[in-house]
């Protein structure tokens, strides 16, 4: 395999990052989400304003190699990780885990006493190996149906 490569994302990069987001839920199992919550979750990507909000706002940074989009990660505030997401094709080759370390040095760098964020049930797991603890349980409605996700956070002092 190739390099991978981190670098700062721009605007010009949303489709790539859209895109991944896209395939990442397609290929969520359904023991963690049903196949309506899954397309009640793809609807998000629908909305450019927020994710061209999300992207003036925030500091996102994407995994490559021979410049393919693999993955993504973004920090907001220097404290909170909004998205981090990997292609379902390139799972477990360690990408999340090098976004997630990129986050976490801005973090520490920035004197940020924690991070947290807004995990499914498919990444909870990862996180809490990353030394995350989860807070609490959230449900989000989108349409009809309600997603649950965790809200996790982790020392960084």
């Amino acid at each position: 395999m190739k390099q991978l490569k981190l670098r700062q994302a721009s605007i010009a990069d949303l489709v790539d990052i859209i895109d991944v987001f896209k395939s990442s839920i397609k290929a969520v199992l359904n023991q963690h989400y049903s196949e309506a919550e899954k397309a009640a979750w793809l609807r998000t990507a629908e909305n450019k304003k927020r994710w061209t909000d999300a992207m003036e706002s925030q500091e996102f940074f994407i995994a490559e190699i021979n410049s393919k989009a693999l993955g993504f990660v973004s920090l907001e505030n220097k404290e909170f990780i909004d998205f981090i997401y990997v292609h379902p094709n390139h799972l477990r080759k360690g990408i999340a885990q090098a976004l997630l370390n990129q986050v976490e040095e801005l973090a520490v760098k920035a004197q940020s006493t924690k991070l947290k964020s807004h995990v499914s049930k498919a990444a909870i797991k990862f996180f809490e190996k990353n030394g995350f603890i989860k807070i609490q349980e959230n449900r989000n409605e989108r349409g009809k149906e309600v997603l649950i996700n965790y809200t996790v956070e982790k020392s960084l002092s």
